[in-house]
């Protein structure tokens, strides 16, 4: 059975399920930034490339969108200062799945390299001589980085 109710929202025929059509704050603009922002404290909308948000932020144009909050997402603190309940939301995993993808890549490699390729020892690390590179090449990255900011005319084979 499906109850309309005035606020637009509606109960399913789950149990303690709640859809919502329509988000609480639409396109609330922000002057100093200039974009707008879309809010739904309560559920997820859809809007642009935001899919199943509680928060989103469009650019001036209303064409490009970014998702900043997933309702699934939500952590509830309280403000004793201020006397305000603070809730804060993430949006996507993408640090987990990058750094699921490393470590399966890793543990991937190191199997390979041991059983497939008879290694042995530090000889095991797939790509060895790369990841031994990289604190070298950040390194000569930050200084060139600095000498752009500081106007130096250094060339990046002078690093």
């Amino acid at each position: 059975m499906i109850n309309k109710f005035p606020d637009k929202v509606t109960m399913d025929k789950v149990p303690h399920r709640i859809i919502y059509y329509n988000w609480r704050f639409k396109d609330v603009m922000e002057q100093e930034e200039g974009y707008y922002y879309s809010y739904s404290p309560c559920g997820s909308f859809s809007e642009v490339e935001c899919k199943q948000a509680t928060a989103c932020v469009l650019d001036q144009n209303k064409k490009q969108s970014q998702q900043i909050g997933d309702s699934g997402r939500a952590a509830f603190q309280y403000d004793a200062d201020a006397g305000n309940v603070v809730v804060a939301y993430t949006a996507g995993t993408g640090v987990l799945k990058v750094f699921g993808v490393l470590v399966s890549y890793l543990i991937g490699g190191i199997l390979f390299m041991k059983f497939v390729k008879k290694a042995e020892g530090s000889e095991a690390i797939p790509n060895k001589g790369f990841w031994a590179s990289i604190p070298r090449n950040v390194v000569n990255g930050c200084k060139f980085t600095v000498s752009k900011i500081r106007r130096k005319d250094v060339t990046y084979d002078q690093i």
